[in-house]
């Protein structure tokens, strides 16, 4: 199942559960149970992977064998995490926890606190989580989990990158991609692939991004995982439209909506997907169904739910009400998404705050205090090397400063903006691409502000 050829992996175990049948043996009963129940998860195929391991864990219980039953009560969780049942999924690990404990199983104790950290991390809670996952690497490494380890680097990966953390963050990714990829772990390398591009886009590594995101998304589809080809194509959609592609954008969006409808893991990821199609149709003129996403965002958000999508569903609604021309209500939105960052920690989106703030200020007219506005987004964009928000903030503050009447500051922004967008441009391979870039209207406005 490393390789991600699962069915020849189910002929073998189903064999081994009729045998295990035959000769009335519920331990090797429930192995198999549970390898074919895990192996359904890593397809996305909930219920049938539940089918399998709710059997294997009552087998296992009958059994009277811990280590069997703590790695089944793993296996659900992780099946709970898949459908964004993170509640759920953390009893299950802590279940198995204790058992692992208990016995003195440090194999199964670095999968349960895998589990806990993953969970945690996913719903903001992070000191927990990251003391949770760093453990789990600790003693995978110690016991040769490779892909365990591996697994861990790109979770806190992930959630350091929600911290602002950006230079730890591509580290853990960057390692976490090399061993996987070194073991040949398909499934774990089709989640880490993502978070490296998440944060090379951050960074306006565009073409390390892309790279990254489509070998992802090759990888994902080679194995026909559901979840991690959704992942990829969001990820995808979202360089794109950095990269001012709205209509790439839009199509890749739309590819991992309907995926997420013909398969089992709608929940996973919702309201973040709602948001990228959000924005897709506002960038394209469709306001009516930008705020219809946003009313689906909002809907898929449920107590419990993933922190960053209830920020990104706070700065998606921000972004389309600038768009229907909303600006006072879009600005209260800035200032419930910088709330919500000061109180969680999840400073990734600082910038995206101050630069919804600074162009709903421009939309109401306050041209003094756009400037401020933009000028201070600038710093914090700078400051945390987010060369994309840099240069946007900085075009916001060279129009703000033309309307006030500063041409001379007005054409110094600028230049540096282009001088940005210069170097993003620069790190895509892909003629069209860096093209369609450079030759976007957002783009076309910088360079004129600059004195062409």
């Amino acid at each position: 199942m490393l390789l991600g050829q699962h069915e020849p992996a189910r002929q073998d175990f189903g064999a081994i559960r009729v045998l295990a049948q035959e000769v009335g043996d519920p331990r090797w009963e429930a192995v198999a149970f549970d390898h074919l129940g895990h192996s359904y998860r890593r397809q996305d195929q909930i219920s049938r992977a539940l089918e399998h391991l709710e059997p294997a864990l009552a087998l296992s219980r009958k059994a009277g064998d811990p280590s069997l039953t703590g790695r089944i009560l793993n296996h659900i969780g992780f099946v709970y995490f898949n459908v964004s049942k993170h509640e759920e999924a953390l009893r299950s690990h802590q279940e198995a926890r204790q058992l692992f404990e208990s016995i003195g199983d440090p194999v199964g104790l670095a999968e349960s606190l895998n589990g806990l950290g993953e969970n945690a991390l996913w719903l903001g809670r992070f000191q927990e989580g990251f003391q949770w996952c760093s453990e789990s690497a600790k003693i995978a490494d110690q016991v040769g989990n490779r892909s365990l380890v591996g697994e861990n680097w790109y979770m806190i990966a992930l959630s350091r990158e929600a911290i602002g953390d950006y230079a730890a963050a591509r580290t853990d990714a960057e390692r976490s991609v090399a061993m996987l990829t070194e073991i040949g772990d398909v499934w774990n390398l089709s989640f880490a692939l993502p978070v490296a591009a998440r944060i090379a886009i951050t960074l306006g590594e565009f073409g390390k991004a892309l790279e990254y995101a489509t070998r992802g998304l090759d990888l994902a589809r080679q194995i026909a995982a559901g979840r991690p080809t959704m992942v990829c194509l969001l990820v995808q959609g979202a360089l794109l439209r950095e990269m001012e592609n709205v209509h790439g954008a839009w199509l890749a969006d739309r590819e991992a909506a309907d995926l997420a409808r013909t398969g089992e893991f709608g929940a996973f990821w919702a309201p973040f997907r709602y948001s990228c199609l959000a924005l897709d149709a506002a960038a394209l003129g469709r306001t009516g169904e930008a705020f219809a996403h946003i009313e689906e965002a909002r809907r898929a958000l449920v107590e419990g739910q993933h922190l960053d999508d209830q920020l990104e569903v706070i700065h998606a609604e921000g972004r389309v009400l600038v768009t229907l021309g909303q600006a006072a209500a879009a600005r209260d939105a800035a200032t419930a998404l910088a709330e919500r960052v000061a109180a969680t920690g999840a400073r990734h989106y600082r910038v995206p705050a101050l630069l919804l703030s600074a162009d709903a200020t421009a939309a109401l007219g306050d041209v003094e205090a756009a400037v401020q506005s933009y000028g201070v987004a600038a710093q914090a964009a700078e400051r945390m090397g987010r060369a994309p928000a840099l240069w946007r903030a900085l075009a916001g503050l060279a129009e703000t400063q033309r309307a006030r009447g500063g041409s001379q500051e007005s054409t110094a922004s600028a230049g540096r903006a282009r001088e940005i967008i210069d170097r993003l441009a620069a790190t895509v391979p892909d003629e069209q691409l860096r093209a369609i870039f450079l030759q976007s209207a957002k783009v076309q406005r910088v360079l004129v502000l600059a004195g062409g």
